[in-house]
């Protein structure tokens, strides 16, 4: 018997320690999408970023932030607080944390589908030659989030249709410009199907903690959940077909960080149901003691 806890205690530390570690690369790339969003934004936003442009100029980083902290509060009550550890002030505590993290999950959406509009709104150039007007404030797109400054260097690659952005300033060719649009697309439908899920979610552990999450509303929202994730999937495969590495690499951390707050979830909803069952059982010894 001793063996067998024995094994079941390093396989859980290893689970653990999986678990906590896909956590804390999150964490790191929710640094690195702020840095890239910063240079990013001198870019696009040539005259400085605005408190309304924030959700535009740093979508990345303000939607990996929030979804960070709302990821946390789940794994807090899913797993590391007991049900009774829950008091009122807690739970109001974190349903205000979460209703902020909403609000900028939210405006990072909006910010989404903003640069998908800014992206839509390259027009045909009249130019053939960028390097005849290198040294003006002009910028060349490189990547949907990846800028430079135009300079002699990198003037001579750009080749066949040029387009251009008048409000930001930047100059993009057709294939460039193709990947963006196909990327901020992605972009707004991944934003979109992590919406519902965490919608879902949070549907689940309102119930759950309230012990109002039947079965058969724990099965419908599977389903959803199941649609939800298959899409998610999906996006991961596309940004690896389209060599956006890091887009492929923090989606996958985020499916697998999401699918242990499941997880948590299942085993939750397993311990209540093997506590009621005990009770029941324990209720009916009682009853039929008294009988006798």
């Amino acid at each position: 018997m001793k063996v067998a806890d024995s094994t079941y205690w390093n396989h859980e530390k290893l689970y653990q320690f999986f678990k906590y570690s896909i956590y804390i690369l999150i964490l790191f790339n929710v640094i690195y999408f702020t840095v890239e969003d910063y240079f990013a934004s001198a870019h696009t936003f040539k005259n400085g970023v605005s408190l309304a442009n924030i959700g535009n100029a740093f979508s990345a980083s303000v939607d990996s932030f929030a979804w960070y902290i709302l990821l946390m509060t789940f794994e807090l009550e899913t797993y590391i607080l007991e049900d009774d550890e829950l008091s009122d002030k807690k739970k109001i505590l974190f349903n205000v944390v979460v209703a902020v993290c909403y609000f900028f999950i939210l405006l990072a959406f909006v910010g989404y589908i903003e640069k998908l509009i800014m992206v839509y709104d390259f027009e045909l150039a009249h130019i053939t030659d960028l390097c005849a007007i290198v040294g003006s404030d002009i910028s060349l797109a490189l990547d949907l989030d990846e800028y430079a400054p135009l300079v002699a260097e990198n003037c001579a690659n750009v080749s066949g249709q040029i387009y251009f952005n008048s409000a930001t300033s930047i100059y993009a060719d057709h294939t460039i410009l193709k990947q963006m649009k196909q990327l901020s697309l992605i972009d707004v439908v991944n934003a979109l199907t992590w919406l519902v899920i965490v919608l879902v979610l949070q549907i689940e552990v309102f119930l759950q903690l309230r012990g109002h999450l039947s079965s058969y509303m724990y099965k419908v929202n599977s389903m959803i959940k199941f649609v939800a994730y298959f899409v998610l999937l999906f996006a991961c495969v596309y940004w690896a077909y389209m060599g956006d590495g890091i887009g492929f690499w923090d989606a996958i951390l985020w499916l697998g960080a999401f699918i242990f707050i499941e997880l948590n979830i299942f085993q939750w909803r397993q311990e209540e149901e093997a506590e009621a069952e005990a009770e029941a059982e324990a209720e009916a010894e009682e009853n039929k003691a008294l009988l006798l």
